[in-house]
């Protein structure tokens, strides 16, 4: 239990939440993430730097996810 909230503060560290990706349709936020998630292969620009962000935004969102679901267990 200890664990997951480190977790979320690993991931958070990198501070890519701040990255404005407001104009980006939600279906290529979905698209870029299944992409660099899955991928082995080296990126290139721009296509690394718009991966990554997505990347992230989704493990921290996950990692928050499963935080809110240990607390919610009953005790």
């Amino acid at each position: 239990m200890v664990r997951a909230p480190q977790r979320v503060d690993d991931i958070a560290r990198f501070r890519l939440g701040r990255v404005r990706v407001d104009k980006v349709p939600v279906r290529r936020m979905r698209t870029l993430t299944k992409y660099g998630a899955g991928s082995k292969a080296r990126l290139h620009e721009p296509r690394k730097t718009a991966t990554m962000p997505a990347v992230t935004r989704s493990s921290e969102a996950e990692a928050i996810d499963d935080a809110l679901d240990l607390f919610a267990l009953p005790a």
